[in-house]
């Protein structure tokens, strides 16, 4: 179906380290910009859980040469860092700059301005290309090595199909599933005071995907106060790419009251031809 106005380039999917066939397979796939096509409006965003949004998202706006979309499997199995860098590549394809804006606030009480950070792609996969080298990583529990690899999606879907007694049941269990089988029977950190195997195992957790749980330490252009801020990628891009859709429904909505066009009937124009109607549409509106 064609799309409701121009877009830019599509690009390639980032690429994967690690497993051979999701290497493979990831290499013959391409990212669109989202809010452009009939099939972006059946994307539920005030209804749907985040994990299943974002995969819905990326199954949306990716496929090979061909125009196929792949399995939505294959996103499942992605690693949670791994994508979060897809959803902003494809957030990024609105701006022909390609960068990600990100608005904070001053977290000095007397200053509290508002100020705005740009991570440009390139930034984006220098972060995540430094966590690729390695898909586990070191934890010390009670003076003992746990070798913890990175979660994937489908360690989500099986988190959020389980019941558990309370947080700290939660989080060993989570943390449990993420080690070597040999390692799961002598995992017992109770006896550690304060939580703090829960603190190594978000250090970790960091270290390993940095693009979920992103931290940034940046000066007020302001008052010149230097504060770390926690950035979290996923939602700002899912906030972006609602608003990207609400401005196609707007568009869509025009151009059914003016001309009382169903959606079959819009999407089948070409491009060019709608960007004219709605020029056409807006000179009315000024007279």
């Amino acid at each position: 179906m064609a799309v409701l106005l121009d877009q830019s380039s599509s690009i390639p999917f980032p690429q994967i380290v690690g497993n051979a066939d999701e290497q493979s397979t990831s290499n013959k796939l391409w990212l669109r910009p989202f809010g452009f096509r009939a099939e972006d409006l059946a994307i539920d965003f005030d209804h749907t859980a985040r994990p299943w949004l974002e995969i819905q998202i990326l199954a949306c706006c990716t496929t090979d040469k061909a125009g196929h979309n792949p399995e939505e499997g294959f996103f499942w199995k992605l690693g949670l860092s791994q994508r979060t860098e897809c959803l902003l590549a494809i957030t990024s394809l609105a701006h022909s700059s390609r960068q990600i804006n990100v608005d904070l606030r001053c977290q000095n009480s007397k200053c509290h301005e508002e100020m705005e950070v740009e991570f440009s792609m390139q930034d984006i996969a220098n972060i995540q290309n430094s966590s690729e080298q390695n898909e586990s990583i070191a934890v010390e529990i009670n003076h003992q090595l746990f070798s913890l690899r990175k979660p994937k999606g489908s360690d989500q879907l099986k988190w959020l199909s389980d019941s558990y007694r309370g947080e700290s049941s939660a989080a060993q269990y989570m943390i449990n599933s993420l080690l070597p089988e040999e390692q799961q029977l002598t995992f017992h950190p109770q006896g550690e005071q304060n939580s703090d195997w829960l603190q190594n195992i978000n250090d970790a957790m960091q270290a390993m995907d940095p693009l979920v749980n992103f931290r940034i330490n940046t000066s007020c252009p302001s008052c010149e106060k230097q504060y770390a801020y926690d950035i979290d990628f996923g939602e700002i891009c899912l906030q972006k790419l609602q608003s990207a859709q609400n401005r196609l429904i707007e568009t869509v909505h025009t151009l059914a009251f003016y001309y009382h066009w169903n959606d079959q009937d819009i999407f089948a124009l070409p491009p060019w031809r709608l960007q004219r109607h709605l020029s056409l549409i807006e000179q009315e509106s000024k007279r």
